[in-house]
């Protein structure tokens, strides 16, 4: 799921809404998974810069 949501931003699919720094924070969930939150730190991570991260 993380490399398809990045090749989609790499495609200009979430371009609009990620111009800004607070716009948009790609991430991937699993509510049920006993590993969401590492799940969506890891993938917000990979997903997003630097500086939206530490927002996130």
């Amino acid at each position: 799921m993380i490399e398809a949501l990045g090749r989609l931003d790499g495609e200009g699919l979430f371009g609009r809404y990620r111009e800004g720094l607070l716009n948009a924070v790609l991430f991937i969930t699993a509510p049920d998974a006993d590993d969401t939150e590492t799940m969506e730190d890891r993938s917000a991570r990979l997903l997003n810069r630097p500086e939206v991260c530490r927002i996130y």
